[in-house]
Protein backbone atom coordinates (compact mmCIF):
# COMPACT_ATOMS: atom_id res chain seq x y z
CA UNK A 1 0.00 0.00 0.00
CA UNK A 2 1.64 3.26 -0.33
CA UNK A 3 1.96 5.75 2.46
CA UNK A 4 2.30 9.02 1.25
CA UNK A 5 2.38 11.52 4.92
CA UNK A 6 1.13 14.65 3.82
CA UNK A 7 -2.54 12.77 2.41
CA UNK A 8 -2.76 11.26 6.00
CA UNK A 9 -6.22 11.52 7.23
CA UNK A 10 -4.56 13.73 9.98
CA UNK A 11 -3.29 16.14 7.64
CA UNK A 12 -5.81 16.70 5.05
CA UNK A 13 -9.22 16.14 4.97
CA UNK A 14 -10.75 13.43 2.53
CA UNK A 15 -12.99 15.97 1.32
CA UNK A 16 -10.38 18.08 0.36
CA UNK A 17 -8.14 14.54 -1.01
CA UNK A 18 -11.10 13.91 -3.72
CA UNK A 19 -11.40 17.11 -4.39
CA UNK A 20 -7.94 17.11 -5.72
CA UNK A 21 -8.43 13.87 -7.45
CA UNK A 22 -11.01 15.60 -9.75
CA UNK A 23 -8.99 18.00 -11.00
CA UNK A 24 -7.55 15.25 -13.40
CA UNK A 25 -4.15 16.48 -13.60
CA UNK A 26 -2.42 13.58 -15.59
CA UNK A 27 0.32 14.23 -17.97
CA UNK A 28 0.91 11.19 -20.44
CA UNK A 29 4.58 11.26 -21.74
CA UNK A 30 5.42 8.41 -24.52
CA UNK A 31 8.46 7.44 -25.50
CA UNK A 32 9.69 8.10 -28.27
CA UNK A 33 13.36 7.32 -30.28
CA UNK A 34 14.46 11.40 -29.04
CA UNK A 35 13.21 10.27 -24.95
CA UNK A 36 16.42 11.12 -23.71
CA UNK A 37 16.88 14.36 -25.15
CA UNK A 38 13.62 16.00 -25.52
CA UNK A 39 13.10 18.42 -22.88
CA UNK A 40 9.10 17.32 -23.08
CA UNK A 41 10.12 14.15 -21.01
CA UNK A 42 11.71 16.05 -18.26
CA UNK A 43 9.86 16.21 -15.53
CA UNK A 44 12.23 17.33 -13.16
CA UNK A 45 15.32 19.13 -13.68
CA UNK A 46 17.93 18.64 -10.87
CA UNK A 47 18.73 21.93 -8.95
CA UNK A 48 15.35 23.59 -9.99
CA UNK A 49 12.86 23.90 -7.10
CA UNK A 50 9.51 22.61 -8.02
CA UNK A 51 5.89 23.26 -6.33
CA UNK A 52 4.49 19.92 -7.68
CA UNK A 53 4.29 15.87 -6.44
CA UNK A 54 4.16 13.67 -9.16
CA UNK A 55 3.11 9.88 -8.47
CA UNK A 56 4.06 7.20 -11.70
CA UNK A 57 0.66 5.38 -11.99
CA UNK A 58 1.83 3.14 -14.91
CA UNK A 59 4.83 2.55 -17.16
CA UNK A 60 9.03 3.02 -15.58
CA UNK A 61 10.66 6.41 -15.14
CA UNK A 62 14.11 6.83 -15.32
CA UNK A 63 15.63 8.70 -12.58
CA UNK A 64 19.27 10.43 -12.65
CA UNK A 65 20.49 11.96 -9.48
CA UNK A 66 23.87 13.33 -7.40
CA UNK A 67 26.81 14.56 -8.55
CA UNK A 68 27.76 11.27 -9.74
CA UNK A 69 24.69 11.36 -12.32
CA UNK A 70 23.56 8.10 -10.94
CA UNK A 71 20.66 6.66 -12.54
CA UNK A 72 17.90 3.88 -11.51
CA UNK A 73 13.58 3.32 -12.87
CA UNK A 74 11.02 3.35 -10.63
CA UNK A 75 7.77 2.17 -11.97
CA UNK A 76 3.97 1.86 -11.24
CA UNK A 77 3.41 4.16 -7.58
CA UNK A 78 7.03 5.76 -7.53
CA UNK A 79 6.50 8.95 -6.74
CA UNK A 80 8.66 12.51 -6.24
CA UNK A 81 7.95 15.67 -4.70
CA UNK A 82 6.50 15.19 -1.11
CA UNK A 83 8.47 18.12 0.18
CA UNK A 84 5.99 20.35 -2.27
CA UNK A 85 3.27 19.13 -0.26
CA UNK A 86 4.40 20.14 3.11
CA UNK A 87 5.91 23.27 2.21
CA UNK A 88 4.31 26.57 4.01
CA UNK A 89 6.32 28.96 1.60
CA UNK A 90 3.99 31.31 0.22
CA UNK A 91 0.79 30.72 1.40
CA UNK A 92 -1.75 33.13 2.28
CA UNK A 93 0.51 35.82 0.52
Amino acid sequence: MLRVEPFHPNVISETILRRLLKQDIVLHIKKNKEWRTDPANVIYDQGKPVDFFVIILEGRVEVTVGKENLMFEGGPFTYFGTQALVQTVGIGK
